[in-house]
């Protein structure tokens, strides 16, 4: 007996279907398949060709082992990187903080961390960017990039994604930034100049001297105490720092270790820093300055308020704030750009590393004074030349010139 022919399906234009193919009451179609967990799934389109498009895509993610079963979108994706770099402790805890309050108030729940993952095309990332460009430089649009490179980098590993939309993404994105703030010497000694000259910022003249000088960062020198400096051997020790941080619900200063290994240092001290100790031992016996706080075991802190208790990042930049606004309106054909812990820890290290250039030290020892986790990070300022070191260069270079002839 012959065997019956099986008769192919076909939709409502005479097109045979497919096998897991299917036209839908309404018209629409639908393609059955199997994820590698072997689960049933549906994809579905207003046309054949449309269908036919996806169905050629899940074959293509099938061969390259690409997993069907995860559909996260942008948000759930760093959800799960944050998460993960929680648990690892391979962030310093202020790095991870100000990375995810960053991701918190200006990536999260944005379009396009409501896309889905599978979905995004460079395009997409370049328009956010571009976005993101209109408020922020280039430099922060750089700590954006390496959130959504490494979440990305997550989504490639786990063969969530074929490649990664966001490689590439930041070029030509903002190319016009402005570099780091450094001050020149002279901007610098004029500064110094008008807060010891000042009643008002009088107090501040040590921090300005010590930051420009031992290069700390902000929580470092705001978690300096007495018993960390050694006055005897002109030194410093750095094992900890403060950070301002909200616990339960309320905003505190807490005791932290340093950013990296290699930020737990000790900072010879020259001889306009040891100075400068002795000035704040001097300004806190005459103007009753002392530190009336314990914190995780620390006290007698170098920089305490005027109230007795820690300082901190904030209080240090609304002082910063209030100088520089005070200095440029004394000096309004000279003003100063932004001033912060930041400006005078970069401008220490550039400072600093003219002298040692000039006199052939090597640069690992002021990465070292630094705490850089790279000696790449301490060169980056090493490069830092301003018009008046190309002149002065050309003029040593036209005395050695005529020297030599």
């Amino acid at each position: 007996m012959a065997k019956e022919k099986k008769v192919s399906r076909k939709d409502s234009k005479g097109r045979v279907l497919r096998k897991g193919e299917s036209e839908r009451k309404d018209g629409t179609y639908m393609f059955r398949y199997n994820d590698e967990r072997k689960k049933r799934c549906c994809v579905y389109a207003k046309t054949l060709p449309e269908l036919r498009e996806k169905e050629l895509q899940i074959e293509r993610d099938k061969m390259d082992d690409i997993r069907l079963s995860v559909n996260y979108n942008v948000q759930q994706l760093m959800d799960l990187y944050f998460d993960l770099h929680q648990k690892s402790g391979d962030f310093a805890i202020t790095t991870f903080n100000k990375r995810k309050r960053f991701y918190e108030k200006h990536i999260k729940n944005s379009w396009i961390a409501l896309k889905k993952v599978k979905d995004v095309k460079k395009s997409d990332i370049k328009l956010f960017y571009a976005e993101l460009s209109v408020k922020f430089r280039k430099n922060t649009l750089k700590y954006v990039h390496n959130i959504f490179l490494q979440s990305f980098a997550i989504a490639l590993d786990d063969h969530i994604i074929r490649t990664n939309p966001t490689e590439g993404a930041l070029k030509g994105i903002n190319d016009d930034c402005v570099e780091k703030t450094i001050l020149t010497s002279q901007q610098l000694n004029s500064l110094l100049d008008f807060t010891e000259d000042s009643l008002r910022y009088r107090r501040w003249y040590p921090l300005i001297v010590i930051l420009s000088e031992t290069m700390l960062r902000c929580g470092e020198i705001c978690g300096l105490t007495w018993n960390d400096v050694d006055l005897k051997h002109k030194n410093i020790k750095i094992d900890h720092q403060v950070q301002y941080e909200k616990v339960n619900g309320k905003w505190s200063c807490i005791i932290r270790p340093p950013k990296t290994k290699k930020s737990y240092r000790t900072i010879p001290l020259t001889d306009k820093a040891y100075k400068a100790f002795l000035y704040q031992k001097q300004l806190q016996f005459y103007l009753n300055l002392h530190s009336n706080v314990i914190v995780d075991g620390y006290s007698n802190f170098v920089f305490p308020t005027r109230n007795g208790t820690l300082n901190h990042s904030q209080l240090l930049d609304n002082m910063f704030r209030n100088l520089e606004k005070s200095y440029n309106t004394k000096h309004p054909d000279a003003p100063l750009p932004h001033l912060s812990c930041h400006v005078f820890r970069h401008t220490g290290c550039a400072l600093t590393a003219k002298k040692m250039f000039k006199l052939g030290i090597d640069p690992i020892i002021l990465q070292q004074w630094m705490g850089h986790a790279s000696l790449k990070m301490t060169l980056n300022l090493y490069n830092h030349a301003s018009k008046n070191d190309h002149s002065a260069a050309i003029d040593e270079i036209n005395e050695l010139d005529k020297n030599i002839g």
